[in-house]
């Protein structure tokens, strides 16, 4: 796919058959030079002409991929890791899992590498890391990780913070017990090391985030309190009740600000949180409105 900057124009050239007869869909994406959150998305549609052709239709497979000496070569990836640390390794064959769930530590290195990676060259290590599920299917793990300090990481748009799962260079896992479910001597891996980028983490098992969060839910009530309170003595005094609808109007704009205009750390996004007291539907445990939460 090319852009022609002269014409502004994007020219899309299919190099093989395979591409005939389908139908791709792209976002364009137009951002602002200095800033992070100021960008434009722009949907298209292009359909190459043709009727389709699959060069695979009467070929068959052995699970992995089979090369020419008689090898099924087994790959893995991390397929997700969500916002509460929880995530999913998961290889292209089944494997033993028995072996892997008793030798996970010795066969793997876990570690991230924050922003700072390429001045600091650093490896970090994680707080815990611990997988939970072997599945049944003897191709998925889950497993759930803890930050030192979760609220630092995935902060920024243009720079990521990384998780890293790579075969430990010593494992040892081609004996006759070990990684693979029959002849070792057939499989091999074709890959080694797997890495994903890490989003914001909210971790409220974490002493600070937690502080912050009961600071955040103490504050809806505050707020609450606030506008009852001018509410009752407006009325009284009879002059009107403009203030309190101001009052709440700027609460909502400084409650939605962040979401604008840029990433905040998770515990200081949760201090904005109370301005939306409004809406009444950002609690955890939403009162009155229990079909909110």
């Amino acid at each position: 796919m090319l852009f022609n900057n002269a014409t502004n124009t994007i020219t899309l050239k299919p190099d093989s058959k395979v591409y005939a007869g389908r139908t791709y869909y792209f976002t364009i994406v137009v951002k602002e030079k200095n800033s992070d959150s100021v960008k434009y998305s722009f949907y298209a549609t292009v359909r190459v002409e043709g009727d389709q052709n699959d060069p695979d239709s009467d070929q068959s497979y052995l699970i992995g991929d089979l090369d020419a000496d008689g090898i099924t070569q087994v790959n893995y990836t991390i397929e997700y890791v969500d916002d509460k640390g929880h995530g999913s390794i998961k290889f292209t064959s089944p494997i033993h899992m028995r072996w892997l769930e008793d030798n996970f530590h010795d066969f793997f290195n876990v570690y991230w590498r924050d922003t700072t990676y390429r001045k600091t060259k650093q490896n970090l290590t994680l707080l815990d890391f611990e997988p939970t599920i072997f599945s049944e299917d003897a191709m998925t793990i889950n497993f759930t990780m803890k930050f030192s300090k979760p609220y630092r990481i995935g902060l920024l748009v243009k720079k990521s913070d990384r998780l890293h799962i790579d075969v430990k260079e010593d494992a040892n896992y081609k004996g006759t017990y070990g990684l693979w479910l029959g002849d070792a001597t057939t499989y091999e891996l074709g890959v080694k090391t797997s890495k994903i980028r890490l989003e914001m983490i909210f971790d409220f098992d974490n002493e600070v985030m937690s502080t912050f969060r009961s600071v955040a839910k103490n504050m809806y009530w505050v707020l609450i309190a606030i506008i009852l309170v001018q509410f009752v003595v407006l009325s009284i005094r009879g002059v009107g009740l403009l203030p309190v609808w101001v009052f709440i109007e700027y609460l909502q704009l400084v409650g939605f600000m962040p979401i604008y205009n840029f990433r905040l750390i998770p515990y200081l996004y949760d201090a904005f949180k109370p301005s939306l007291v409004a809406h009444m539907i950002i609690f955890d445990d939403t009162p009155f409105i229990e079909e909110m939460d």
